[in-house]
């Protein structure tokens, strides 16, 4: 009994530590990712911007191998720039031209 009491003290002294310890860390932290690329910047957009090419880019299909994906009717859109909800004016059937 002597044994299991000295045991039940030293799991609650490590749980107050572990509290205070945690309770003094910094609120507010950010986690981020970048890449360096040696490239076109209106290469990457024009790829980025093409859907048929998400697999070849795409962080879920490299994480995912197994994922399916289905491309509808292409649209062409006129939106107006803004900060929210995006307007479309005008939008339009999209046609490949050969």
């Amino acid at each position: 009994m002597k044994i299991l009491k000295i045991v039940l003290v030293i799991v609650a002294v490590v749980a107050g530590i572990f509290t205070l310890y945690n309770a003094t860390l910094n609120k507010e932290y950010s986690v981020s990712r970048s890449t360096t690329m040696d490239v076109d910047p209106a290469l990457v957009q024009q790829i980025v911007s093409d859907f048929s090419t998400w697999p070849e880019w795409s962080a879920w299909f490299l994480a995912d191998s197994t994922m399916k994906y289905e491309l509808g009717q292409l649209m062409l859109a006129k939106v107006q720039p803004t900060v929210g909800p995006v307007k479309i004016l005008e939008a339009a059937q999209w046609k490949y031209c050969n």
